[in-house]
């Protein structure tokens, strides 16, 4: 099968979507697949008329049986465009944009319309966790029997030993943006300054500027407890979880969460939120969710995990038994090869 994988911007940004795309084209690849990686401008979600055309322009000369979209971009195309394309079209939705933290309401619901609009022209969809299936169900009229749910897979390099430094250390993993919740750990930690621990945040400044340097700001006062390190290689993130003692991250949204799955192999505890997909990740056994925007119920999870040491051991084996049942990529890559199949099939 002839597969044209158009993804907009820098396929090497550090960010789980990313990381998805670049997987799936290796995947795909593998599988004996004729995929080729068609680079849409970087300007999405807010393209300009031009980068629009351009991207139309690209997608109607593809020399592929399917077309297989990052919904970065597919979500903000307009549908009367998207009817010009000739080949099948399936929409790759790591989850909606109109969910996106730190939107206005006009933005919210703009992208919202956009996207809804977008995906009926659609044959197929692929997300990336049966609630986000939910959601395009329920908000977005998407077909329950149009959607693929692939989930990201598990590299075995996740699955090691682990021995906790002394203080305790703390790690979350996430880009310094708002839906990532940096505010709310670092107002959670604050409140726990009475014991001994040490933290890391891992995450990209690159992509809110504002956003990265209101969180700098906010954790300077820590600076003897916390270092915020920029973004890392997937071999540091393992080295920093493989001393650790619990992985927090204080999410108002995830599509699914790979980073969750990543410290659940490395046997870490968790203490984060109920935000999207978070919740169907890490199960109770594995860790402690609190309520979105919610620091005190956050900052006693923390408090409770760092200072209770059978219920770390409990939720560290409870972590790396539920990492156990992770699809692989090569699991994920051949349902996403299936319903790509069926859009041909369909078209």
């Amino acid at each position: 099968m002839r597969i044209a994988f158009a993804i907009p911007g820098d396929i090497d940004a550090p960010s789980g979507g990313y990381r998805y795309d670049r997987r799936m084209l290796a995947e795909l690849r593998a599988l004996g697949h004729e995929v080729t990686h068609l680079v849409l401008p970087g300007s999405f979600p807010d393209p300009s008329a031009s980068d629009i055309d351009e991207t139309i322009a690209a997608l109607r000369a593809a020399d592929a049986d399917v077309l297989l979209v990052d919904g970065l971009a597919y979500s903000v195309l307009p549908a009367s465009a998207l009817r010009q394309v000739k080949a099948p079209l399936v929409a790759l939705v790591h989850h909606p944009l109109a969910l996106e933290t730190g939107l206005s309401e006009a933005d919210a619901t703009r992208y919202g319309a956009a996207e809804r609009s977008a995906l009926t022209v659609a044959t197929r969809v692929v997300v990336t966790s049966p609630p986000t299936a939910d959601t395009l169900v329920s908000d977005f009229a998407v077909p329950r029997e149009a959607i693929t749910v692939a989930v990201p897979g598990l590299d075995p390099r996740w699955q090691q030993p682990r021995t906790p430094v002394t203080p305790p250390k703390i790690v979350a993993v996430g880009s310094l943006i708002a839906r990532k919740g940096h505010d709310v750990l670092l107002d959670a930690l604050s409140r726990i300054m009475d014991i001994p621990w040490e933290g890391v945040i891992i995450g990209s400044n690159a992509w809110d500027p504002e956003t990265a340097a209101g969180i700098e700001a906010m954790a300077a006062p820590m600076a003897d407890r916390l270092t915020l390190t920029g973004a890392l290689h997937e071999d540091d993130i393992r080295q920093h979880y493989a001393g650790s003692t619990l992985f927090t991250l204080a999410t108002r949204y995830e599509g699914f969460g790979m980073v969750f799955l990543e410290a659940m192999a490395s046997g870490l505890p968790i203490v984060a939120t109920r935000g999207g997909a978070v919740p169907s990740v890490v199960p109770p056994e594995a860790g402690v969710l609190v309520d979105v925007d919610d620091p005190v119920a956050l900052a006693d999870a923390l408090r409770r995990v760092l200072t209770d040491e059978t219920l770390a051991a409990r939720l560290s084996d409870g972590a790396r038994a539920a990492a156990k049942d992770a699809a692989t990529w090569e699991m994920s890559a051949a349902a996403i090869a299936d319903c790509l199949s069926g859009a041909v099939g369909a078209a």
